[in-house]
């Protein structure tokens, strides 16, 4: 198999839609440089792409000299990791792309799915980890679970290319210890998730982790891009600088109705965009709605049984119900 495609597939606008980079650029390689550069040649031995959606980065590393010689990409939205199975793999030895099956309200709506799963990485083997948009996008107890993971499949020498939301707790007076993360969305709370800067170096620190880099958002409060890298590589922790970055606004593309279902019925997507002109309360729990109804039910047969109750008690020797019998 040819190491450059003639012609590579670029995702649907629909698909690059749900993963906030629209531009098509933005999925090239022309030069085939290295996307992230000033790394060894040996990192690209093990690529895993934790939240590869719809091939951005795997697009470009196709396109890359040198390829990783083997690349996971997992995803928990289902038609992103089929299109990029369908598109990208007959382009790339050594490529796979693994549905990552939990829940996500909006992209992986089952709500008999797990929130955790474990990442499909033997122990110690990921030599260049990339998690964009992911630790964004994770409630503080996924999180934790997640950076488990991270500790688990970096080689000794491995590093996390990844992006965070951070804030400083200190701002914060009524929150508890153990409360490290702010959320913007009632409905869906991995909208977008923000940690406590303390909280991350800690948990970075229990795990054996450190920061080797911090760059600064190009808008204040958007995303970090932290690389991580294990104790073990010897590296001195790098310092998060304060946030100086100028005032903005970045808020990704709204999401289309039945979004989750996107890239799975071929490649028509005609559904509108959900728009909310204002903020509506959420509407009840799904099992509150079936425990109210199991109580109304309970009370029936409550009215009911006290009905019987009641006509024994007006004929207790049973004398209307053999009469009845005996008609």
């Amino acid at each position: 198999m040819s190491r450059m495609s003639p012609v590579l597939p670029l995702p649907p606008l629909e698909l690059r839609e749900l993963v906030g980079a629209t531009d098509p650029e933005l999925y090239e390689n022309p030069t085939r440089v290295p996307i992230f550069p000033g790394l060894p040649p040996g990192a690209w031995a093990t690529f895993l792409d934790f939240g590869s959606g719809c091939g951005r980065s795997a697009r470009r590393l196709i396109q890359q000299d040198p390829r990783p010689r083997r690349y996971i990409g997992v995803d928990l939205h289902r038609g992103m990791v089929q299109w990029c199975q369908e598109n990208l793999m007959p382009h790339a030895d050594g490529f796979e792309f693994i549905h990552h099956d939990v829940y996500s309200p909006c992209l992986n709506p089952d709500p008999l799915r797990p929130w955790i799963a474990p990442l499909p990485v033997e122990d110690g083997i990921v030599t260049l980890m990339e998690a964009t948009s992911v630790f964004t996008h994770l409630i503080e107890g996924q999180a934790e679970f997640y950076l488990d993971e991270v500790a688990r499949v970096l080689a000794p020498d491995g590093r996390l290319m990844s992006t965070w939301f951070l804030f400083e707790k200190d701002g914060f007076p009524y929150m508890q210890d153990n409360q490290n993360a702010l959320y913007i969305n009632d409905r869906d709370p991995t909208n977008a998730v923000a940690y406590d800067r303390a909280w991350l170096q800690e948990a970075l620190a229990d795990r054996d982790l450190v920061i080797a880099r911090a760059m600064p958002p190009s808008v204040r409060g958007y995303h970090w891009r932290l690389d991580i890298v294990t104790a073990a590589a010897g590296i001195e922790p790098a310092e998060i600088p304060e946030d100086t970055a100028p005032v903005g606004r970045r808020p990704p593309p709204l999401l289309r109705l039945g979004a989750d279902r996107f890239g799975l019925h071929g490649d028509e997507f005609a559904a509108p965009v959900v728009v909310r002109p204002r903020s509506e309360p959420p509407p009840p729990s799904s099992l509150a709605v079936e425990l109210q109804g199991a109580k109304e039910y309970i009370v029936s047969l409550e009215a009911e049984l006290e009905s019987l109750r009641a006509a024994q008690a007006a004929d207790p020797r049973g004398t209307g119900w053999r009469a009845r019998r005996s008609g």
